[in-house]
């Protein structure tokens, strides 16, 4: 039988959730890099090669996945408007498990004051638009904790965060979700993870991005970010299944 944690509500670096659900940026960045490093120590002697299920990848390398993707994000929000490509950023998922939740710890910190850095109001470039702090944030946030989910899939525990942090993702990037079922498995469901009840497992918002030129396989909500057309910043004009967050479900494709 599966065992079981439920992280429940932080206080990181002097920041509290917002009980209203709503993406307060980076400090529900720092939650959520709490609630995947303390749940993936505990389960640090594990077999960390195990393959997870329905996917190429096994647990280390889903963890050195959102590595790479929390420092990326830091680096496109602090770049701006334009593409910053002249990086290829690796994290060597061969590393002891210890080394990769430090790693974790580190780039989730760098996103963070990256967010609370930036000019109120700048954008960071990303393949679907241009994203403000709080989207960046969001979408850091949707990584650590859908990917941390999968993690614990390959260990054969269970994972399963605060249902604040899971609504305030859900309000950013997928405004479009049903608000009558679990925040938790309405997050897992919009990121193509899991049915709910009368309402299909997510298949047509899943797409991959192109490979940027330096290899990077880039993928984000559409509600994170600011493009021409309906105001996708608050999620107004958003529907399923136009751009949705892939998250990973192409099963296989990895970041380089």
């Amino acid at each position: 039988m599966a065992n079981h944690l439920s992280q429940g509500a932080l206080l990181i670096n002097n920041g509290v959730i917002n009980n209203n659900g709503v993406m307060d940026g980076s400090s529900n960045l720092w939650q959520s890099a709490r609630s995947a490093t303390t749940f993936l120590t505990s389960a640090v002697k594990r077999d960390w090669d195990r393959p997870i299920p329905e996917m190429t990848w096994s647990v280390r390398q889903v963890v050195a996945h959102i590595c790479e993707v929390l420092l990326w994000y830091a680096a496109d929000l602090s770049a701006g408007s334009h593409e910053l490509n002249t990086m290829d950023l690796k994290v060597r998922s061969s590393d002891a498990p210890e080394q990769l939740i430090r790693t974790i710890s580190a780039f989730s910190s760098v996103l963070g004051h990256v967010v609370d850095g930036v000019d109120p109001g700048q954008r960071g470039w990303h393949p679907d638009g241009l994203a403000d702090g709080a989207g960046f944030a969001a979408m850091g946030c949707d990584e650590l904790l859908v990917h941390t989910w999968d993690a614990a899939r390959g260990l054969g525990v269970e994972y399963e965060p605060s249902a604040v942090l899971s609504q305030a993702v859900l309000r950013r990037l997928f405004p479009w979700a049903p608000t009558d079922t679990d925040p938790w498995d309405t997050l897992l469901w919009a990121n193509g993870r899991r049915e709910l009840p009368d309402r299909p497992r997510q298949r047509n918002c899943i797409a991959i991005q192109p490979r940027c030129p330096n290899g990077r396989t880039r993928r984000a909500s559409e509600a994170a970010t600011e493009r021409p057309g309906p105001d996708l910043r608050s999620g107004r004009g958003f529907q399923p299944g136009v751009g949705g967050h892939s998250h990973d479900v192409s099963y296989g494709r990895r970041s380089s």
